[in-house]
Protein backbone atom coordinates (compact mmCIF):
# COMPACT_ATOMS: atom_id res chain seq x y z
CA UNK A 1 0.00 0.00 0.00
CA UNK A 2 0.79 3.38 -1.06
CA UNK A 3 -0.38 6.59 1.00
CA UNK A 4 -0.36 10.17 -0.25
CA UNK A 5 0.72 13.06 1.47
CA UNK A 6 -3.26 14.26 0.48
CA UNK A 7 -4.32 16.87 -2.12
CA UNK A 8 -4.65 20.71 -0.89
CA UNK A 9 -8.74 19.32 0.12
CA UNK A 10 -7.22 17.24 2.74
CA UNK A 11 -8.27 14.02 0.75
CA UNK A 12 -6.23 10.85 2.29
CA UNK A 13 -5.34 8.98 -1.01
CA UNK A 14 -3.96 5.11 -1.53
CA UNK A 15 -2.94 3.46 -3.83
CA UNK A 16 -2.50 -0.36 -3.77
CA UNK A 17 -1.80 -3.18 -5.91
CA UNK A 18 -5.08 -5.93 -6.36
CA UNK A 19 -2.83 -8.73 -4.83
CA UNK A 20 -2.21 -6.37 -1.77
CA UNK A 21 -5.32 -5.47 -1.19
CA UNK A 22 -6.46 -7.11 2.20
CA UNK A 23 -8.75 -4.88 4.39
CA UNK A 24 -9.99 -1.18 2.65
CA UNK A 25 -10.20 1.30 5.20
CA UNK A 26 -13.17 3.82 3.66
CA UNK A 27 -12.61 6.43 6.81
CA UNK A 28 -15.12 7.13 9.26
CA UNK A 29 -19.10 7.08 9.50
CA UNK A 30 -20.98 10.15 7.57
CA UNK A 31 -17.49 11.07 5.81
CA UNK A 32 -17.75 12.35 2.32
CA UNK A 33 -15.40 12.54 -0.23
CA UNK A 34 -12.34 12.28 2.50
CA UNK A 35 -10.57 9.30 0.74
CA UNK A 36 -9.72 8.37 -2.43
CA UNK A 37 -8.78 4.64 -2.75
CA UNK A 38 -6.86 3.76 -6.36
CA UNK A 39 -6.21 0.22 -6.96
CA UNK A 40 -3.86 -1.90 -9.78
CA UNK A 41 -5.78 -4.41 -12.03
CA UNK A 42 -2.48 -4.97 -13.99
CA UNK A 43 -2.73 -8.69 -12.66
CA UNK A 44 -6.38 -9.30 -14.25
CA UNK A 45 -5.27 -7.27 -17.59
CA UNK A 46 -2.13 -10.02 -17.97
CA UNK A 47 -4.21 -12.86 -17.37
CA UNK A 48 -7.88 -12.10 -19.76
CA UNK A 49 -6.82 -9.37 -21.63
CA UNK A 50 -7.74 -5.86 -21.77
CA UNK A 51 -11.58 -5.34 -19.81
CA UNK A 52 -13.74 -2.57 -17.83
CA UNK A 53 -13.89 -2.95 -14.49
CA UNK A 54 -17.34 -2.68 -11.95
CA UNK A 55 -17.30 -2.64 -8.38
CA UNK A 56 -20.22 -3.85 -6.17
CA UNK A 57 -20.20 -2.83 -2.38
CA UNK A 58 -21.88 -4.79 0.58
CA UNK A 59 -22.03 -2.19 3.86
CA UNK A 60 -22.12 -3.58 7.33
CA UNK A 61 -26.01 -4.06 6.91
CA UNK A 62 -25.94 -6.23 3.73
CA UNK A 63 -26.90 -3.07 1.51
CA UNK A 64 -25.71 -4.27 -2.09
CA UNK A 65 -24.75 -1.37 -4.50
CA UNK A 66 -22.90 -0.24 -7.37
CA UNK A 67 -19.28 1.75 -6.25
CA UNK A 68 -19.25 4.76 -8.25
CA UNK A 69 -15.55 4.20 -9.72
CA UNK A 70 -13.26 6.00 -12.58
CA UNK A 71 -11.88 3.92 -14.70
CA UNK A 72 -8.53 4.95 -16.37
CA UNK A 73 -6.51 2.23 -18.02
CA UNK A 74 -6.41 -0.85 -15.60
CA UNK A 75 -6.67 1.51 -12.81
CA UNK A 76 -9.81 2.06 -10.84
CA UNK A 77 -9.93 5.21 -8.59
CA UNK A 78 -13.18 4.88 -5.88
CA UNK A 79 -13.91 8.55 -3.92
CA UNK A 80 -15.66 7.41 -0.92
CA UNK A 81 -18.28 9.46 -0.35
CA UNK A 82 -21.21 9.59 2.80
CA UNK A 83 -23.70 7.10 1.04
CA UNK A 84 -20.39 4.38 1.13
CA UNK A 85 -19.99 5.42 5.03
CA UNK A 86 -23.31 6.19 5.86
CA UNK A 87 -23.24 2.53 7.78
CA UNK A 88 -20.09 1.49 9.84
CA UNK A 89 -18.48 -1.95 10.48
CA UNK A 90 -17.37 -4.56 7.72
CA UNK A 91 -18.49 -5.26 4.38
CA UNK A 92 -17.02 -6.20 1.40
CA UNK A 93 -16.43 -4.69 -2.40
CA UNK A 94 -16.64 -7.35 -5.40
CA UNK A 95 -13.84 -6.44 -7.94
CA UNK A 96 -15.38 -7.37 -11.58
CA UNK A 97 -13.24 -7.86 -14.75
CA UNK A 98 -15.03 -7.76 -17.74
CA UNK A 99 -13.78 -8.73 -21.46
CA UNK A 100 -16.01 -8.65 -24.07
CA UNK A 101 -18.90 -7.72 -22.20
CA UNK A 102 -18.00 -11.38 -20.33
CA UNK A 103 -16.79 -11.30 -16.72
CA UNK A 104 -13.76 -13.10 -16.89
CA UNK A 105 -12.32 -12.12 -12.90
CA UNK A 106 -14.00 -11.08 -9.54
CA UNK A 107 -12.13 -10.59 -6.53
CA UNK A 108 -13.80 -10.02 -2.95
CA UNK A 109 -11.83 -7.35 -0.52
CA UNK A 110 -13.34 -6.65 2.93
CA UNK A 111 -13.82 -2.91 3.78
CA UNK A 112 -14.26 -1.31 6.69
CA UNK A 113 -16.13 2.38 8.30
CA UNK A 114 -15.28 3.28 11.82
CA UNK A 115 -18.01 4.75 13.71
CA UNK A 116 -18.74 7.92 14.67
CA UNK A 117 -20.81 9.57 17.72
CA UNK A 118 -22.51 12.15 15.24
CA UNK A 119 -23.04 10.03 12.73
CA UNK A 120 -26.37 11.38 10.52
CA UNK A 121 -29.21 9.90 12.12
CA UNK A 122 -30.75 9.88 8.29
CA UNK A 123 -27.84 8.62 6.63
CA UNK A 124 -28.02 9.26 2.48
CA UNK A 125 -28.57 6.06 0.14
CA UNK A 126 -25.04 4.61 -0.92
CA UNK A 127 -25.91 3.97 -4.42
CA UNK A 128 -27.64 7.49 -4.84
CA UNK A 129 -24.23 8.62 -5.76
CA UNK A 130 -24.25 6.46 -8.47
CA UNK A 131 -28.01 7.18 -9.87
CA UNK A 132 -27.00 10.59 -10.18
CA UNK A 133 -24.10 10.01 -12.55
CA UNK A 134 -26.42 8.22 -14.36
CA UNK A 135 -29.09 10.62 -14.50
CA UNK A 136 -26.91 13.23 -15.77
CA UNK A 137 -25.11 11.36 -18.28
CA UNK A 138 -28.46 10.45 -19.82
CA UNK A 139 -29.61 14.17 -19.38
CA UNK A 140 -26.04 15.36 -21.16
CA UNK A 141 -27.03 12.77 -24.17
CA UNK A 142 -30.55 14.26 -24.37
CA UNK A 143 -29.28 17.64 -24.60
CA UNK A 144 -27.00 16.71 -27.19
CA UNK A 145 -29.82 14.98 -29.15
CA UNK A 146 -31.67 18.12 -28.95
CA UNK A 147 -28.75 20.18 -30.36
CA UNK A 148 -28.20 18.10 -33.42
CA UNK A 149 -29.96 19.41 -36.45
CA UNK A 150 -32.71 16.69 -38.15
CA UNK A 151 -33.16 15.41 -41.30
CA UNK A 152 -36.52 17.15 -42.79
CA UNK A 153 -36.44 14.74 -45.94
CA UNK A 154 -38.33 12.12 -47.83
CA UNK A 155 -38.55 8.58 -45.15
CA UNK A 156 -39.53 6.54 -48.16
CA UNK A 157 -37.41 5.06 -50.93
CA UNK A 158 -38.37 3.72 -54.32
CA UNK A 159 -35.21 2.03 -56.05
CA UNK A 160 -34.05 3.10 -59.31
CA UNK A 161 -32.01 2.12 -61.98
CA UNK A 162 -29.62 5.70 -61.01
CA UNK A 163 -27.92 6.15 -58.12
CA UNK A 164 -29.95 8.29 -55.36
CA UNK A 165 -28.43 9.48 -52.37
CA UNK A 166 -30.25 10.88 -48.88
CA UNK A 167 -28.74 13.45 -47.44
CA UNK A 168 -28.44 12.70 -44.00
CA UNK A 169 -24.88 12.91 -42.79
CA UNK A 170 -24.81 14.66 -39.36
CA UNK A 171 -28.20 15.15 -39.00
CA UNK A 172 -30.64 13.26 -36.74
CA UNK A 173 -33.72 11.40 -38.04
CA UNK A 174 -36.58 10.53 -35.79
CA UNK A 175 -37.49 7.23 -37.65
CA UNK A 176 -36.66 4.12 -40.01
CA UNK A 177 -36.42 4.69 -44.14
CA UNK A 178 -38.89 2.48 -45.68
CA UNK A 179 -37.49 1.05 -48.81
CA UNK A 180 -40.20 0.17 -51.50
CA UNK A 181 -40.20 -3.01 -53.37
CA UNK A 182 -38.08 -2.52 -56.79
CA UNK A 183 -40.70 -1.65 -59.58
CA UNK A 184 -41.70 -4.13 -61.58
CA UNK A 185 -44.28 -4.41 -64.78
CA UNK A 186 -44.63 -6.62 -67.62
CA UNK A 187 -46.27 -6.62 -70.39
CA UNK A 188 -47.48 -9.03 -73.21
CA UNK A 189 -48.28 -9.34 -76.78
CA UNK A 190 -48.58 -12.02 -79.77
CA UNK A 191 -44.82 -12.41 -80.03
CA UNK A 192 -43.98 -12.55 -75.99
CA UNK A 193 -43.59 -10.73 -73.02
CA UNK A 194 -41.67 -7.44 -71.96
CA UNK A 195 -40.85 -7.30 -68.40
CA UNK A 196 -39.27 -3.93 -66.60
CA UNK A 197 -37.10 -3.62 -63.49
CA UNK A 198 -36.65 0.17 -61.93
CA UNK A 199 -38.36 2.29 -63.90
Amino acid sequence: MQRDGGNKHGMKKYNFPLNLCGLLILGKQGENEVTSITIDLQTFADQYGIGRVEAIHENANGYIYPVDISQEGNNITWIVTDGDTSVSGYGRVEIRWYVDENLAKSKFIDTYVSPSIDAPQDPPEPAQNWVDKVLKAAEEVKDAYANIPKYEGDYTVTPKTTQQEMETEGLAMKDNVTIKPIPYYETSNGYGSTVYIGE
